[in-house]
Order: structure tokens, then sequence, then C-alpha cells
């Protein structure tokens, strides 16, 4: 025997139950499908290019603490020219150096900046 309330209704869920319900999932998909696809060639070369610069500033840094010029040997994938050395000096400075970062159809030119010692895009 189905349940029901004094009007006389039977159990279930209203239209704006459902509705509010509806909204919720949708709300939820929304935010996880951006997850779902894969990261574009642009933003891997990216990723790596941030990478690379974590790393050049480390050298940088060991060439400040230690007092000592450092070499910092480019992977060949990322050299755009040779030698794939790059100098950092104990003043922070840089020998300036072009390097280029590439993933799929995406290319970053980069270039280390010899005042700074840094990378930035060319």
């Amino acid at each position: 025997m189905p349940r029901s309330d004094r009007l006389g209704r039977t159990g279930g869920f209203s239209l704006l139950e459902t509705l509010i319900a509806l909204a919720i999932l949708v709300a939820i998909a929304a935010a996880v499908a951006p997850r779902l696809r894969p990261p574009s060639d642009a933003s891997q070369a990216a990723r790596i290019a941030a990478a690379l610069g974590r790393d050049l500033a480390a050298a940088r840094d060991d060439a400040v603490r230690a007092g000592e010029a450092i070499p910092f040997e480019v992977d060949g994938a990322l050299s755009c020219k040779e030698p794939s050395i790059l100098w950092f000096f104990p003043d922070g400075t840089a020998l300036d150096g072009d390097l280029c970062v590439a993933f799929g159809k995406a290319r970053l030119d980069l270039r280390l900046d010899g005042a700074s010692g840094r990378l930035v895009s060319r």
C-alpha cells in the first residue's frame, strides 16, 4: 500500500527537489570536466619551461653560494644552438644562451639573460 499524506498525495520527489538535485549534478560535472581533458601541448611546454627555469635558478644560486663559476649542461633537446653548456658566475650573472622547449606542436623560444642570470622568453 503506497504511503500518503493528509492531502491524499503519494510519496515521491517533488519537481523542485528533482531540479535542485539535477542542478547539483550539473555543477559537479562542470567542475570535473576540465580535469578529464589532457593538458594542451602549449601548457605542457610551459610546465617544462617553468621546471627548466627553476633548475637554472638553482644553478645560479649555487654559483653565488660557492663563489665560483658553475656550468649547467643543457639536454640536447632543449638547446637551440651549440654549445649546450651554460655558465653561471658568482656575481649572479651568466653567459647568454638560447633555449627551446618543444612539446607536440607547441614550441617556446627562451633566452638565458646574461645580466640577470634568469630565463626569459624571446
